[in-house]
């Protein structure tokens, strides 16, 4: 092929350049043709045999590419068939390796779950074994404690009910002595009226102090009843100590008994200067005085016992006594008017105590304390001689205002303001 493409240039050359004869170059260029033809020709079957070959090789190509896709797909159904029995395999072999170690930790839970739940069970068991001892026990002790609160209490209530009375009635006694008169004079020496009125005064305070030694404050309030007379007895108790804040009670009175000089001073200005109120010390000496021992247990003493020792100044009695003694000694409410008002706020105590004792029996199984209490008769405090002694507020009014005052300060749930 690249021989007769190189004879024809040569021979076009050849012409070109060439002197021989025409016929020689007719023969030359006929040759030079027929060798174009036969190039021409060769190519077209060259290119003909090409295109047959490239597609040829074209479609070997599809067919080998098809059969290799095919292969290929043939491979990876195969393969996913092996992965997916694999996977199967594995999930199931999972499933199995997971049901058996849940079947493990719930057997191991519910393994510790019973054992906890058998000791709480026991625990419980013993926790209700000791609440059931404790719950008896603490049944045998309130058993135990209202028969002592009624063996130990229902007597001092019994002798309360009439104390109380005797108290409320000498405070309204001493009104009716000043009204008539009659005082201070009845309450100056060592007079039956002084005597009787100290102890009058001082003994339901007695029975407060008996309670207190004799029961403890749990006991105490295991009955209500009793928790509430155990109040009231002891906010009269604290009564005698607070001569101060009924003087600072509006309208306030000018109250200095342990100024320098109130001895020398006392008896020209008693209101101010003369002591009204007992200290702890000197009231605790006082109930010891109302008190004996017998059978080995403490109690009130009677009036005649109390009479007989307290006539004799070297006694006991007496020497404790003397505080007491002094704050009532030649008293007149006009004189004295801080004791007055402490006095004045006795009377609603006693009248508390009075009317609780003898409601008492209306809702509980006390019976006999409402009738051995019968309602006691309003009497007037009022102590003047004439209105010219003192005005209505002074003598009436103020009193009442301040024992309404500190009484609804200290025990408001039972007194009103």
């Amino acid at each position: 092929m690249a021989f007769l493409i190189n004879f024809t240039q040569t021979a076009f050359i050849y012409l070109q350049q060439a002197q021989e004869s025409t016929e020689v170059k007719y023969i030359v260029a006929l040759i030079a043709a027929l060798a174009s033809i036969i190039v021409a020709v060769i190519s077209a079957a060259v290119s003909v045999f090409s295109w047959l070959i490239s597609r040829k090789n074209q479609s070997a190509l599809q067919k080998e590419q098809a059969a290799l896709t095919k292969r290929n797909q043939e491979e990876l159904a195969n393969l996913q068939a092996r992965l997916t029995l694999q996977t199967q395999n594995e999930i199931e072999k999972a499933k199995s390796e997971l049901a058996e170690k849940s079947q493990l930790r719930l057997e191991s839970h519910k393994a510790d779950l019973t054992a906890k739940n058998q000791e709480e069970i026991e625990f419980l068991r013993a926790t209700l074994g000791e609440q059931g001892k404790e719950r008896d026990a603490r049944r045998d002790y309130e058993y135990e404690a209202h028969k002592r609160l009624y063996v130990e209490c229902e007597p001092l209530l019994f002798q309360l009910a009439d104390l109380a009375e005797h108290g409320y009635h000498r405070v309204h006694s001493l009104a009716r002595t000043a009204r008539r008169g009659n005082l201070p004079d009845w309450l100056s020496g060592n007079s039956y009226y002084l005597r009787s009125t100290i102890y009058k005064l001082l003994a339901p305070s007695v029975i407060f102090r008996l309670i207190q030694q004799r029961l403890t404050f749990v006991d105490v309030t295991l009955d209500a009843y009793i928790a509430n007379q155990y109040r009231l007895l002891k906010l009269l108790y604290l009564t005698f100590t607070d001569s101060f804040d009924f003087a600072s009670i509006e309208p306030k009175i000018e109250y200095d008994p342990d100024a320098k000089d109130s001895g020398s001073k006392r008896k020209s200005k008693p209101q101010t200067y003369w002591r009204q109120g007992l200290y702890l010390g000197a009231l605790d000496n006082a109930m010891d005085a109302l008190l004996v021992t017998s059978n080995d247990k403490a109690r009130l003493k009677t009036y005649g016992e109390f009479e007989l020792e307290y006539m004799d100044p070297t006694s006991d009695t007496y020497q404790r006594l003397i505080r007491v003694t002094d704050i009532l000694y030649a008293f007149h409410p006009h004189d004295r008017p801080v004791l007055w008002r402490m006095l004045c706020t006795q009377t609603l105590i006693y009248k508390k105590i009075i009317q609780s004792q003898s409601a008492a029996g209306e809702s509980t199984s006390r019976v006999g304390l409402a009738s051995v209490s019968p309602q006691i008769p309003e009497g007037g405090l009022d102590w003047r001689k004439n209105a010219a002694e003192a005005s209505d507020d002074e003598a009436l009014l103020t009193p009442q205002k301040v024992a309404k005052e500190y009484l609804h300060t200290r025990l408001p749930e039972v007194f009103e303001a």
